[in-house]
């Protein structure tokens, strides 16, 4: 998605410049009129290129799973299946629509949308493939990470996820494993 931009209405324009310049380039100038353009080399910038991440509905069809092919210590491999369903090409299209009436409305500039590309499946977090639930046939562990039936088998990171959020996961994972290790000193 491009936005073409134009000057902001007068009020707008300085509390927006100085957003996007100390956001951006660390600067802090008090010329609002120009605000899409860098003072060091008078570069001015036509438009800005939007990248809009969103995580996908779950969907038990998008799992891993061992596949026939087998690595270098005869295990079999793991395979990805990944499909984007119409559902998550509808939320798509409804964060875009929601983002270009709110650009256009702000004033801030014109927003041409391009349909036509395709999501990466390579941006996607593989998450929930063991997934959390305290019903053993919604989900893989227990609120504690443990395998359902299973009294010695405790799963920690992402797979446990019920749902995935477009953000990096890390510090959820770490979090995880946290209360994972306290649960189980107490088991001790």
């Amino acid at each position: 998605m491009s936005v073409t931009l134009r000057p902001l209405p007068r009020e707008f324009r300085w509390r927006v410049a100085e957003s996007l310049r100390t956001r951006l380039f660390g600067e802090r100038r008090h010329d609002a009129a120009d605000w899409f353009s860098l003072a060091r080399n008078g570069r001015r910038f036509g438009a800005f290129q939007l990248l809009i991440n969103l995580e996908q509905a779950p969907d038990r069809n998008n799992r891993i799973t061992l596949g026939t092919d087998r690595d270098r210590f005869d295990l079999p491999q793991a395979t990805i299946h990944w499909r984007w369903r119409e559902l998550d090409q509808h939320n798509l299209a409804r964060i875009r629509a929601i983002l270009v009436s709110e650009l256009e409305r702000s004033g801030i500039g014109r927003v041409i949308t391009d349909t036509s590309a395709l999501p990466d499946p390579n941006a996607h977090h593989h998450m929930g493939t063991t997934r959390m639930h305290r019903d053993p046939r919604l989900g893989v562990v227990t609120e504690d990470a443990r395998v359902h039936g299973l009294s010695n088998l405790f799963v920690a990171g992402s797979s446990v996820f019920p749902t995935g959020g477009f953000a990096n996961p890390t510090l959820t994972i770490v979090a995880l494993a946290l209360r994972l290790a306290d649960h189980l000193k107490g088991q001790l």
